[in-house]
Formats: C-alpha cells, structure tokens, sequence
C-alpha cells in the first residue's frame, strides 16, 4: 500500500513539475514571439506618397547603436519639430499619417525605428517595455537639438512609444512637449494584469523575472508613472480610449496624478486602443496643434491646452483627472 501510495506521489510531483516547466517555457516563447521587432518593408516609395520633402537620416544612441529613417523639415527654416515614438509590433510608418497635418502647422518631423527594428542597427531579443526604447528616443532628441533648423522639440508616442515618451523626456529637459497617446503606468503591473486568471501571481512574477534577465533590463527603472513626476511644469497630454482593454484608463488617470498640475487628459469616449490614434489623434489634430503650439510656439497659440471644457466631438478634457 505504501509503495503504491509513493508511486502516486511521485507520478503527482512529476506531473506537477511537467506542468510547471511547460507553462514557463510556454510563457518564454510567447513573451518573445509578442515583442519581437517587425522588419519593415516600407521604404522612400512610401514617404515620397506624401509629397513633403523628405531627408535620409541615421543618428547614434549611447551605446553605439545606429537608428535610421526620415525627417520631414517644416516649412520654415527655423521651427519646432516633433518626433513621433510607434507602438509594440509597428515601425516608422505608423506615424506617416500624423506628418501632413504637422508638417501643414509648421513643425518638422522626424519618424525613425527603434533598434532591431527597421533599417536600425540589430540589437536584442525584441522590445524591452520602454527601457531601451526611451534611451531611443533620446537619441533623435540629440539628433534634432543638433540641427539648425529646429527651435524646440515635442515628442508623441502612441502605447509602447507613449510609455518611452514619457522615460525619455523625463531625462531630456529640451523636451517642451509630450503627447502620450494609450500609455501604460508600469509594464510590471502591465504584465500582471494579462495573465491567465488561471495562473498564481508568484508563477507569472517568475516569468518576468525570467524575461528579464534573458534582455537585460530592469522593469522597476522603466516606471512611467515615478518618471512623469519628473516632467512638469512641461506640460503632458494624454489620451486615452474609454473602451481600450489593452491598457486600461486607469493607467491614465494614475499617469495625470503623478505629472500634475501641468497634465492634460483627454478621454475618448468609445475608442479602443488599436483605434485611439484615428479617433483620439488624427480626427482631433486641430486640438492637438493647439496644444503642441502653447507649448512650442506660444506667440502662435490661440489659447491655452490646459483649459476645462468638453469639445463637440466628445472628447472631455481636463486638467486634474
């Protein structure tokens, strides 16, 4: 009998270690297959569609690193520019459609690819939840701080590039500006709140530590929400859809606490995140230039971004969330 009952127990703990080493090795290869870099296979066929005149650039990061793509200079020989940080899974093209409405309110732009995406230089197993991506964006700060056409620069990001946005520009003081489109206030918790209901939060947390240590990177140092304390008085736009399951709303409201009093939260009534940018960016550019140009050219700027008030198009937005 107590043999039998050994052998139950023995074949228990091996089912139960069967199943532990398959969900972690299963986590593994489904965290890296989500993060992966996309290789673009857009080129100048696709940016010269915009009839805007165009530059090849490629600038350096810290580490040696060459990233790579196109800035679109405004129309003035000197004015602001923008540089636009794409989303998890996306590339420089994500941004094309902001260029012609920014190009058309003065501003120069500049769209590049994160490293191991694009035409940038390889580097990693995939994206690293901001913690690269922000000293990425760092880098076409510098670029465009060097250029003598450039008098001030803002920087939007959307998801992925929202959360390195605000990293990044709160180690870059020549940022004036962040526009912060469905970010995320701390990609641990992020993590956390898309496990399986199914799997104990000890398990998951071992993952992560797992995916860590495989990229090289610290989470807890690529916490949105503390670096947002760190931008004001710059003033921070966010917006965010109500219907947006990926990230939900309460990071929003989490991220326009930590940077009050000089944040701006526009919540979108019924736009989910792979939607926010058309509805929250695109059909509200005539806000948006409004609030890029109190920022960047306040001679020009018709009234201030940071007001109360509720727009026609149902977007609400408001100062102190």
């Amino acid at each position: 009998m107590l043999n039998l009952l050994w052998k139950i127990l023995v074949s228990l703990a091996g089912a139960a270690a069967g199943t532990f080493i398959l969900y972690v090795a299963t986590s593994f290869v489904l965290e890296a297959w989500l993060t992966r870099p996309l290789v673009s296979r857009q080129g100048e066929s696709l940016v010269a569609l915009l009839d805007i005149p165009f530059e090849r650039v490629q600038f350096p990061t810290e580490g040696g690193l060459v990233l790579r793509r196109w800035f679109f200079p405004a129309r003035s020989p000197k004015a602001p520019a923008i540089v636009y940080a794409h989303g998890s899974g996306k590339d420089w093209e994500e941004g094309i459609p902001l260029v012609p409405f920014l190009h058309e309110a003065g501003y120069g732009v500049l769209l590049f690819s994160y490293r191991g995406h694009g035409s940038s230089d390889p580097a990693g197993p995939g994206h690293t939840y901001g913690f690269a991506e922000s000293k990425d964006v760092e880098a076409a700060i510098r670029y465009l701080r060097g250029r003598d056409d450039v008098t001030g620069i803002g920087v939007i990001g959307y998801s992925l590039g929202a959360a390195s946005a605000i990293l990044a520009a709160a180690r870059t003081p020549d940022v004036k500006a962040v526009v912060a489109v469905a970010p995320f206030a701390c990609p641990e918790e992020l993590w956390l709140v898309h496990k399986p209901v199914f799997v104990p939060e000890p398990l998951s947390r071992l993952v992560l530590r797992m995916v860590e240590w495989h990229k090289g990177i610290k989470l807890d140092s690529s916490c949105p929400e503390e670096a947002a304390r760190r931008i004001p008085p710059r003033p921070l736009l966010i917006i965010q859809g109500t219907e947006d399951r990926h990230i939900p709303a309460e990071n929003a409201r989490r991220l326009a606490r930590a940077a009050s009093p000089s944040c701006v939260v526009w919540m979108v009534e019924g736009a989910r995140h792979g939607d926010i940018l058309s509805e929250g960016v695109i059909r509200r550019r005539a806000k948006l230039v409004a609030f890029l140009d109190a920022a960047l050219r306040p001679s020009t700027a018709l009234h201030s971004p940071l007001s109360t008030r509720r727009w026609r198009d149902g977007t609400v937005q408001r100062a102190h969330p």
